[in-house]
């Protein structure tokens, strides 16, 4: 009602001024008409300026690893805010790791500078006003250790990337430091200190830089890189939690990745440590399959092999495969509030149980993430639904309606 009141009163202010124009234009020989200062550029459409926009209420972030660019394709731009590519992986010194010891190009790094796929796709995505980011990937303990100590590393590595981000013409940075063991509080302290140094280096080259941390599901309760969650908070513009992984491939036995009650826990876990609006909750485009026991719910692993096959991951298409293929009934985790499916492979006659994420379950996720008013949800990975359309239509329902 009043937008409708703004541009009807627009409208008649511009119908006056341009009947006055006329007045004033034949009254007045052009030799005495006097310029006008306007604070509207000549040939600006003064309704464009009312235009209704649609704004970015919730933040929907997903990470695009080097190894998804053959599935671009089925990337709708149009229900995302941010992309992080993932990645270039993190040396001691501050350098990036460019080849393998094997001898051949590490594939994050070269795509990121070569791949011509991926610039025409950053070029798409900035057409859909979609923020790209460039993932600094630390995984290796010992190289974190390192890096953190060495303060004169972290300028080698902040030119570095922004030589990198200046290539493809991004400004945004995602920072991905998957420390495997604990760490004791004085790391995590050194941690943050780090994401303040280059996010202030990042905003002061590109003026207001979107720098991102990923923190594990336990940050928040347990001895990681990335436990000092208040410090997070204070210094980067978001993190993102990653709120899967609750049961793994080597867990004792099959379970939901990402439950809804230990995502509730998580978050206020979380939430008691910094606030809403600097948090992403990451969500799972993949489930994991078992080798299991039985075919009852939460049935034991058993340690695989080459004639029974083994306990791995799957992504979200792979799982509709699978579905597909064995005519598997889907049943629901009760607690988890996450789908699961047992059946008998037809390659080894082992008894195997999957739990993953559908529409169903993330639904209730993406609902969660708004009631507690979060800056947003994020995606591992994208292009891991493929031609599967059910997880971009919930996106837009949830999001963008």
């Amino acid at each position: 009602m009043k937008y409708d009141i703004a541009v009807k009163l627009v409208r008649n202010l511009a119908i006056c001024t341009i009947i006055l124009g006329m007045i004033y234009t034949i009254t007045f020989p052009r030799s005495k008409q006097y310029k006008i200062i306007s604070p509207v550029k000549p040939k600006t459409n003064i309704f464009k300026m009312f235009t209704p926009k649609i704004e970015r209420k919730n933040v929907v972030y997903g990470y695009l690893p080097w190894w998804s660019l053959n599935d671009l394709d089925y990337i709708e731009l149009d229900k995302l805010t941010d992309i992080a590519y993932f990645g270039v992986y993190l040396q001691s010194d501050g350098s990036f790791k460019k080849d393998l010891e094997t001898g051949i190009h590490e594939p994050g790094y070269n795509r990121w500078v070569s791949d011509a796929r991926l610039k025409e796709f950053i070029t798409r995505a900035k057409k859909y006003n979609v923020r790209v980011a460039l993932t600094l990937v630390a995984h290796e303990d010992e190289v974190t250790d390192k890096f953190l100590d060495c303060r004169p590393c972290w300028e080698k590595v902040a030119n570095n990337l922004r030589a990198e981000m200046d290539k493809q013409g991004v400004k945004d940075l995602n920072l991905n430091f998957e420390y495997g063991g604990y760490t004791p509080r004085e790391k995590a302290d050194k941690y943050v200190e780090f994401v303040e140094y280059i996010n202030k280096y990042m905003d002061v080259y590109y003026k207001d830089s979107f720098v991102v941390t990923s923190a594990f599901a336990d940050s928040a309760m347990g001895d990681r890189v990335s436990s000092n969650i208040e410090g997070l908070g204070r210094v980067s513009d978001g993190i993102f939690i990653m709120g899967y992984d609750f049961h793994r491939p080597q867990s004792a036995n099959a379970g939901p990745v990402a439950p809804l009650d230990d995502i509730e826990k998580t978050l206020g876990q979380f939430l008691s440590q910094t606030s809403a609006d600097k948090l992403i909750l990451g969500v799972p485009y993949y489930g994991y399959n078992w080798v299991v026991d039985s075919d009852v719910l939460g049935a034991s692993r058993i340690e695989g092999n080459d004639s029974i096959g083994y306990s791995e991951s799957q992504i979200y298409a792979g799982v509709i495969d699978t579905i597909n293929e064995t005519g598997a009934k889907v049943g629901w985790h009760s607690t988890g509030k996450t789908p699961y499916f047992s059946y008998v492979s037809p390659e080894t006659g082992s008894v195997r149980q999957v739990h993953y994420e559908n529409a169903e379950s993330l639904k209730q996720k993406y609902q969660l993430s708004k009631r507690l008013n979060l800056q947003g949800v994020g995606i591992w990975a994208l292009g891991y639904d493929r031609g599967h359309t059910e997880l971009w239509d919930l996106l837009q329902q949830e999001f963008w309606n």
